[in-house]
């Protein structure tokens, strides 16, 4: 009996782990299954509540969009934000937002649309009306792991309105500068104006010519702003002095403003158009200043110069004038321009024969004279003392007669040229640098000519010589003045016998020259760096054009976008910049760019956000500017809109 119980208790113990084995694990199950159902249930509700909360989130931003889209344009791409109603609106705000320990939140993106205007995640064109809104709701479940829903949505703006021009009658009602509406191009297109640019190298591209009345033998010339002085007495027969104005730029119009007979001329030079100084052959009167303001011009003062040598040039500078009297450097006192001036002094230049054609000097009171008929071309006067004149330099080039020559602006360089010579150029650049002892040559050039006439245009790089036949009109290329090139000429077939250059106060600048022509004596040449094509014609560098004022109707406008089709180039460039105001008079205001200052401007035509600053104001206008660095080609605009929201 003992044995069989016994047997029977250790049956039990195994059963009795066994049994609770298997209660533990369906225990465990049972407990793992209520969780999961658990977690499952409550996130099944927390993503009910997310959605709820996504989808007010979303109402909201409907309600701001058609209230005020400038919201939803300022706050794009601008990171995390979230609704909040505060003064019974709904705003957006920075950042997110927690309810309910949900997370909840949005991003507003662009917009981009492909040509067939569906919506695309690269490439396409800028859709400034419409906005990517993503919205995105976050919590941990009962196990602390992380839980999302979201979704995407696009709102278009469609209470806005917008100010569109397309059209040539639309663009007219503005203003060009320099601009002008390509209709051969489309309807309306704004472009760059095809403008002449003058080119040295193509001189018969401008060559105006103008008919000196009654019998005149060309000279010599003196061209001042608005003015020329034609020194037409080349012989006893002919007039002796012709006036001119001289206005506009291509042609320009001459008008002869009066001419003045009796003594034959040499040379000219003149401060202004109201009295000239003319070198002649009268040997009681070698320099006659002469009254030019009115006709009939008259004489009103002479220099008359010891000897009967002729005075074959002339130069006043600071109330002392100075003639070359054969190789005589002679000055007087213009301190009036009235009666007999006396003499000051003079200084002997060269050896018997010799004739002083040119004289020119500088603020420093340094007089540049070239010869004929000497061994030296050039020579340097210390006139500070008009009474005691001394020679600091003479310079010999090639022994051969000079009869004209410019000085540069800083006096360091003179440009001459010569008659011609069977073994030298004739054409020279001389370093004036230093005004003591031989200058050195800087460089030189054959004309295989006579060299008449010589003038420099520094801002273009330019050297233009005249000559008496063959090429009569030559242009070298002196950017690099150690090697002057050809670059252009012309052919007159009646022999130059003079030139001088005058620029305007815009920039243009002309060559004057005196020639054989009975019927065309003087030619106007206008000059530049060039640019534009075979017939000098190209598009501007720079333009701009300026739109009509535009009502809007409140003066509670909000300006959204700016938006515009422009073609071009890499070397074209379209600026765009808008003022506002509550007058229909906006000459007043400010032209301003994205960031509401006059420094910056709208250059992305996809679609530009206007600031703040250009809120609030009924009228509006806006200014585009042109540019391209490469004349072939002209920024283009097609249209352009702005986009506002009363």
């Amino acid at each position: 009996m003992k044995n069989i119980n016994k047997k029977i208790k250790g049956f039990s113990l195994v059963e009795l782990v066994v049994a609770m084995t298997f209660f533990f694990m369906v225990s465990a199950s049972v407990i793992v299954f209520s969780i999961d159902s658990l977690r499952a249930s409550k996130n099944n509700r927390t993503e009910l509540k997310s959605n709820l909360y996504l989808q007010e989130a979303f109402n909201a931003i409907l309600v701001t969009k058609n209230e005020n889209w400038i919201d939803l344009v300022n706050n794009t791409n601008s990171g995390d934000k979230h609704m909040e109603l505060i003064n019974n609106k709904y705003q957006i705000v920075d950042g997110t937002e927690t309810r309910d320990e949900i997370t909840i939140g949005f991003v507003i993106g662009d917009v981009y649309r492909d040509v067939n205007g569906d919506i695309v995640t690269s490439g396409g064109t800028y859709d400034a009306l419409t906005r990517e809104i993503m919205l995105t709701a976050n919590w941990e479940d009962l196990l602390g792991q992380p839980q999302s829903v979201s979704f995407v949505s696009y709102v278009n703006s469609w209470k806005v309105e917008r100010w569109l021009m397309s059209t040539d009658v639309e663009f007219d009602t503005g203003t060009y500068d320099t601009t002008l509406s390509a209709t051969d191009i489309d309807d309306g297109e704004v472009v760059l104006e095809r403008v002449f640019f003058p080119d040295w190298c193509n001189p018969e591209l401008t060559l105006s010519e103008y008919d000196i009345i009654n019998q005149a033998h060309a000279k010599t010339i003196f061209a001042t702003l608005g003015y020329a002085f034609l020194g037409t007495g080349g012989n006893s027969s002919g007039t002796t002095l012709t006036k001119i104005s001289v206005t506009g730029v291509n042609p320009p119009s001459i008008f002869e403003e009066g001419i003045f007979d009796g003594e034959k001329v040499n040379d000219i030079f003149a401060l202004d158009g109201d009295v000239a100084y003319m070198a002649s052959d009268n040997n009681a009167m070698e320099v006659i200043i002469l009254d030019t303001s009115a006709e009939p011009f008259s004489i009103i003062g002479w220099f008359d110069a010891e000897g009967s040598v002729n005075a074959e040039s002339v130069f006043v500078k600071d109330g002392i004038g100075y003639v070359g009297q054969g190789r005589r450097l002679r000055t007087f006192d213009l301190s009036s321009n009235y009666g007999s001036r006396p003499e000051l002094g003079e200084v002997i230049l060269g050896w018997s024969g010799a004739e002083i054609t040119k004289i020119f000097v500088d603020e420093n009171n340094y007089a540049y004279s070239v010869m004929a008929n000497d061994w030296f071309e050039l020579s340097i006067v210390d006139a500070s003392d008009p009474t005691t004149m001394s020679i600091t330099s003479q310079t010999s080039v090639n022994d051969q007669a000079v009869y004209d020559m410019i000085i540069s602006e800083d006096t360091s360089r003179a440009y001459f040229g010569t008659s011609a010579s069977t073994y030298e150029d004739e054409f020279f650049i001389v370093d004036t640098s230093s005004k003591v002892g031989i200058r050195p040559v800087v460089s030189s050039y054959n004309t295989d000519n006579n060299v008449t006439g010589v003038a420099v245009i520094e801002q273009d790089n330019r050297a233009i010589i005249t000559a008496s036949d063959e090429e009569e009109y030559k242009v070298l290329d002196i950017s690099d003045e150690a090697n002057p090139t050809y670059c252009g000429g012309t052919q007159i077939y009646k022999g130059i016998s003079d030139l001088d250059s005058i620029a305007d106060q815009f920039g243009n600048v002309f060559s004057y020259i005196m020639t054989g022509d009975s019927e065309a004596e003087l030619k106007i040449i206008l000059g530049g760096p060039g640019g534009g094509g075979e017939d000098g014609y190209a598009y501007s560098n720079t333009g701009s054009y300026e739109s009509p004022v535009f009502d809007s109707e409140s003066v509670f406008t909000k300006y959204l976008y700016l938006t515009w089709h422009e073609t071009g180039t890499a070397a074209t460039e379209l600026n765009i910049q808008v003022r506002t105001g509550n007058s229909a008079d906006l000459s007043g205001e400010t032209y301003v760019g994205p960031d509401g200052t006059s420094a910056t401007y709208f250059t992305e035509p996809n679609g530009a956000v206007m600031p703040d600053i250009l809120n609030n104001k009924q009228y509006v206008q806006f200014k585009a500017d042109f540019d391209t660095t490469d004349n072939e080609f002209s920024p283009v605009l097609e249209d352009i809109s702005i986009i506002y929201q009363n």
